[in-house]
């Protein structure tokens, strides 16, 4: 699917990459923390997606779903580590959703002259000061959910799920198999329709 490049994208895009570029290599696994940011972001993302789709079952009347344990059975997780996940997940979507919705409110509330596209062969504006640190901020969350994970696994278990998650990480979007995108967030699909 093609999205229109707006200059909201390009600003975020634009502050992704500077603040990539500060990315430490991950020790304790071994994947950049720009990879695994990624990876781990669209992961949590999922996980929400699927309780969300699977709750939405359940209410309509379905017997409970397997929805939920999608990851679990994929990546032979444990009772204790899908609850974790799943917690972990629930918890790190919303402050994301809140950095996005912030970035996006900075962008639209900006002087227009500082919106325009770049122009075709020229350089590309630095990223403004305050999206560079959302964005790092982003990155921070997402990475802080992972550290979750990881001691919540121990080293061995997490190992095994990253490495899980590093052979099966997709973009389809055929089916709600694990590392498959969701639609784009909203507060339906990540607060299950009620306001906060």
């Amino acid at each position: 699917m093609y999205h229109q490049r707006t200059p909201i994208h390009l600003a975020l895009a634009a502050a992704m990459l500077l603040a990539a570029r500060a990315w430490p290599q991950t020790v304790a696994t071994g994947i950049p923390d720009a990879t695994a940011f990624g990876m781990y972001e669209h992961l949590f993302r999922h996980v929400v997606f699927l309780k969300h789709l699977a709750d939405d079952k359940v209410a309509k009347g379905n017997t409970q779903t397997t929805l939920r344990r999608t990851y679990q059975a994929a990546a032979n997780l444990t009772d204790a580590e899908a609850k974790l996940l799943e917690s972990t997940s629930l918890n790190c979507v919303p402050t994301l959703n809140a950095i996005v919705a912030q970035a996006r409110s900075t962008v639209q509330n900006a002087p227009a002259h500082t919106q325009s596209a770049p122009s075709s062969g020229g350089p590309s504006p630095a990223p403004r000061p305050e999206l560079v640190t959302l964005e790092n901020q982003r990155v921070a969350a997402v990475l802080a959910c992972r550290n979750t994970l990881h001691e919540g696994f121990g080293d061995q278990r997490f190992a095994l799920f990253e490495a899980f998650l590093t052979a099966h990480a997709t973009t389809s979007q055929t089916s709600v198999r694990p590392m498959q995108p969701g639609p784009e967030p909203t507060a339906e699909t990540v607060h299950g329709g009620r306001s906060r």
